[in-house]
């Protein structure tokens, strides 16, 4: 059996870009949204994860 290839959501999450100077709110909402993404992202990846163990535990 063949795996396929890892959904594109499983990519890495791009940290805020953060300037010197910026207001601290705007700093720590766009920290705050980035992290948000990233947890969503391993909520979705442990999801697909036990499907894939399902599926290979319901194969043998």
């Amino acid at each position: 059996m063949v795996l396929p290839a890892a959904p594109d959501w499983l990519a890495p999450v791009a940290p805020p870009k953060i300037a010197a100077g910026m207001d601290a709110r705007v700093a720590l909402a766009r920290t705050y949204t980035a992290l948000t993404l990233a947890n969503g992202r391993l909520e979705q990846g442990r999801a697909w994860y036990g499907d894939m163990k399902a599926g290979y535990e319901g194969a043998r």
